[in-house]
């Protein structure tokens, strides 16, 4: 069941104590400090070139190994990728583009991994804060609403709008996003939802460019705290 908060207040981006002890054990692993956040030292070591076999097995616990459901198997696929990808919407490198959801059956959520993304003002992928900077988060958020059924709003303070600018974070749920999806959902209101552009897809930004390098799967951890956080 999905239960939404009456207020964005609520929203605070804790990562919750699952993936906190997840974040640990990988930070245990690579003889990192064990603090449980995506810092400075864990990100670093993430985004290295590595050996594609795993560090430790699928298990859920660990006296009981067994297997886990593959990537296939998903309701929701969430991944990265750069340029053309095989589902019809291929991306076009740092802004423009920055991600594409499609509700289940299908259940993709994308990345442009060409973009510089950061969490709360920390780059994932260069050592300074740039200009071209997208606030992952803000994008996230907007893409779960695509995943829920919401289209694009026409308010721009709404996180179902279009665009975003470079810099700027936009995650706190406002009266258009919550009254979207209380109606698709049956939810006890009689607030109507504003007339909204189709949604297509995909969401852009216009503005300058930069040629950065292509990224892939270290922040899926991120996503999954952002689902945890708001919409669970």
């Amino acid at each position: 069941m999905v239960i939404f908060p009456n207020t964005a207040k609520n929203f605070t981006g804790t990562f919750d104590d699952t993936l906190v002890a997840t974040i640990k054990s990988y930070q245990k692993f690579y003889n990192i400090e064990q603090t449980g956040q995506l810092d400075t030292k864990t990100i670093a070591q993430k985004i290295l070139p590595r050996c594609r076999n795993r560090d430790v097995g699928d298990q859920t616990s660990s006296s009981s190994p067994r297997p886990s459901k593959s990537y296939n198997d998903a309701d929701i696929k969430i991944a990265f990728y750069s340029g053309d990808h095989g589902d019809g919407g291929p991306f076009d490198g740092p802004l423009g583009q920055l991600a594409h959801a499609f509700e289940p059956p299908a259940g993709m959520f994308h990345f442009d991994g060409d973009e510089n993304w950061e969490m709360e003002g920390q780059l994932l992928k260069l050592p300074s804060r740039v200009v071209t900077a997208v606030d992952l988060e803000s994008v996230a958020v907007r893409e779960i609403g695509h995943l829920l059924g919401l289209g694009h709003s026409t308010d721009k303070e709404s996180v179902m709008y279009a665009t975003i600018p470079t810099l700027a974070r936009k995650v706190l749920l406002k009266r258009d996003d919550i009254a979207g999806i209380q109606s698709i959902y049956e939810a006890n209101t009689k607030t109507a939802i504003p007339n909204s552009p189709p949604n297509d897809g995909g969401d852009v930004f216009s503005g300058i460019s930069i040629v950065v390098a292509p990224f892939c799967l270290p922040f899926l951890m991120v996503v999954v705290a952002l689902v945890n956080n708001i919409f669970l």
